[in-house]
């Protein structure tokens, strides 16, 4: 991979991951912190240096992100199941 599509994904999942962290929505943030992850991988896999080294540290961010929407999310979605009521 070339060194400017690793380091364009690397500062994409930046602006995801500072979008991500201002969305409000735990579903929404849960979605984009995950795709953020992925995009982390380029510079994981294929980056040298610090670009490596902030792709790492993107990664982690966006992993604990991520794990926290989603079980903000999980509370989300059984409350709304449980005031929807059974059909």
């Amino acid at each position: 991979m070339s060194p400017d599509t690793v380091r364009s994904l690397t500062w994409l999942a930046v602006i995801m991951l500072v979008v991500g962290a201002m969305v409000p929505a735990p579903m929404a943030q849960s979605f984009l912190m995950g795709l953020c992850a992925v995009f982390c991988l380029a510079p994981l896999f294929w980056g040298k240096g610090r670009l490596r080294i902030l792709g790492a540290l993107v990664f982690v961010a966006a992993l604990t992100l991520m794990l926290n929407s989603y079980f903000e999310a999980q509370n989300e979605l059984q409350r709304y199941t449980r005031k929807a009521g059974p059909p």
